[in-house]
């Protein structure tokens, strides 16, 4: 995914997210990958907003491995790659784009979030449906 297009997306999931018609894929990725931002900037995560980060991005994961394609294990272990290289090739601590990510880890991450994140993966359905951009 290209910077501009993940900016963009970041910008538009907070809403999507409140409304509740974000993708869990969409909702996986954006967390994932603003986590590893963040973890790449150096910046010390909350041990109260960690602890939601892993159990969320566990259950998400799930989710979309019990109810995605059958190709979702390699569709979800591509992305995470595909971050793992742009963000190394990427001075994204300095961006201006840095504390949107930051903000947006922290609306996923907060405890009423986190929450309603986690009911809504409680009715099965596909994963991908839903807004990203």
């Amino acid at each position: 995914m290209h910077r501009s297009l993940f900016v963009a997306m970041l910008l538009c999931a907070p809403p999507a997210y409140a409304a509740g018609n974000a993708s869990v894929m969409c909702t996986y990725f954006a967390l994932d990958d603003a986590h590893e931002m963040l973890q790449r900037c150096g910046k010390v995560i909350e041990p109260d907003r960690n602890q939601r980060y892993v159990k969320l991005h566990a259950a998400l994961k799930r989710f979309i491995y019990k109810n995605g394609p059958s190709n979702a294990r390699d569709l979800v272990a591509e992305q995470e790659q595909a971050t793992r290289d742009r963000l190394a090739s990427q001075n994204i601590c300095d961006s201006p784009d840095f504390l949107v990510i930051k903000q947006t880890f922290e609306d996923l991450t907060s405890a009423d979030a986190t929450t309603k994140l986690l009911e809504s993966l409680k009715t099965p359905k596909d994963p991908m449906e839903g807004d990203c951009l």
